[in-house]
């Protein structure tokens, strides 16, 4: 179901019943998507409702957060999974694509005929959607300083001026942001009281990003590192997802328990969190159902564990 969008309290009432149960079901579908990040989803979840509900502060985004936490958690994931969910448009840069010093004018353009990066991706993104987004900065860190000028402007007054004279609004935008900053550190103090670790994360996030734009980000929340369950978890969803996928191409595939902790071995690493995984399951699948169709013309098996491959066998060998 397509959800219906939030307007803004003055132009048409909010309350419909349908968006009002959209936003119930907002957290379960998050639990459902994101693993092992319950407390992250428990924080999000309101300030997203609130926001819906045109009760953001006016002249300002709709909300600011910053995401951190090790690669591979989630912080990048959860967001697209929530601009799914709330059928509003993402526009993501990656900050590391903007570290040198001319990184501002491929942002906001450097002439009257020149738009800029920015302003063009909003452009694209907005159809249908009220004006409402998601600009999501990965690797904020990495960002140019001029970069971090600009986006106190975000912060602040929810519009920036371009080159070429027109103003950019982010009043109904989240603005996301994500960072690895002290990610080692942060598992460490994982354990101390909240209020003592919020006072570690925002120490080392004005570090990095200056206290007048950390005074403006509303919303710190810290990714913890994936367990083993969490990651077989993880493992298990994407599997699935890549047999719904073939089953969609007439390729009829079952699975035996034993895939699970094998692809999860093959794929896992401690650094890179789940990121590695979803290549290392689509390879491993690919290449067993490629084998399978060329060599025996059968678009249908049981994908098994057969010595250390992946392999579609039919039923009758797994039997034997």
């Amino acid at each position: 179901m397509t959800p219906p969008q939030p307007n803004p309290p003055h132009k048409q009432p909010w309350h419909s019943s349908e968006l009002l149960e959209h936003l119930r079901e907002l957290r379960a579908h998050l639990l459902s998507k994101i693993i092992g990040q319950d407390k992250v989803i428990e924080q999000l979840v309101p300030a997203i409702q609130a926001a819906a509900l045109g009760l953001n502060t006016p002249g300002r985004p709709l909300g600011t957060y910053l995401f951190l936490g090790p690669t591979g958690v989630g912080k990048t994931e959860i967001v697209r999974v929530l601009a799914h969910y709330l059928d509003i448009p993402l526009v993501r840069l990656d900050m590391s694509e903007f570290q040198l010093q001319d990184a501002l004018n491929r942002l906001i353009g450097e002439s009257k005929s020149d738009p800029g990066l920015l302003a063009s991706r909003m452009t694209e993104a907005v159809t249908d959607s009220h004006g409402h987004g998601i600009l999501l900065l990965d690797e904020i860190e990495k960002a140019h300083p001029k970069i971090l000028d600009l986006l106190l402007q975000m912060l602040d007054a929810a519009r920036i001026t371009l080159a070429n004279g027109d103003t950019l609004d982010f009043s109904h935008w989240h603005i996301f942001m994500t960072t690895n900053l002290a990610s080692h550190a942060l598992t460490e103090i994982s354990n101390l009281p909240t209020s003592a670790r919020d006072r570690f994360i925002k120490a080392e996030a004005e570090r990095t990003l200056r206290p007048e734009i950390v005074g403006r980000i509303a919303h710190f929340l810290t990714f913890d590192p994936l367990d083993q369950d969490s990651l077989l978890t993880i493992t298990k969803l994407m599997t699935d997802g890549e047999i719904a996928r073939y089953q969609e191409q007439g390729i009829a595939l079952t699975v035996t328990p034993d895939v699970y902790p094998f692809l999860l071995s093959q794929g896992a690493d401690r650094h890179l969190g789940a990121r590695p995984l979803r290549h290392t399951i689509e390879n491993h699948l690919r290449s067993a159902v490629v084998s399978t169709i060329l060599s025996e013309g059968r678009n249908r098996g049981v994908v098994s564990v057969v010595g250390r491959e992946i392999k579609i066998v039919n039923a009758a060998q797994l039997q034997n």
